[in-house]
């Protein structure tokens, strides 16, 4: 998260849609885990990087309809 956070602030072009699609999907399946803490910080994660605005994220696929699902 602190690197993608990172990498947004300083050089967004390097995230590419494939690069991000892959991580937000493996962020929510590990959301899905049966270890509570795994499940627990990898939906906390997932949601940091859904919401950060300043700058956002690009390319997270579904963003509006995921926004209207996770709601700050």
């Amino acid at each position: 998260m602190e690197v993608t956070l990172c990498v947004v602030g300083t050089a967004p072009q390097l995230l590419s849609p494939d690069l991000v699609n892959g991580m937000m999907c493996s962020l929510a399946q590990q959301s899905a885990e049966k270890i509570d803490r795994y499940r627990a910080h990898a939906g906390s994660v997932f949601v940091r990087l859904l919401h950060s605005n300043n700058p956002a994220v690009p390319h997270i696929p579904h963003r509006e309809e995921l926004l209207a699902i996770f709601p700050t």
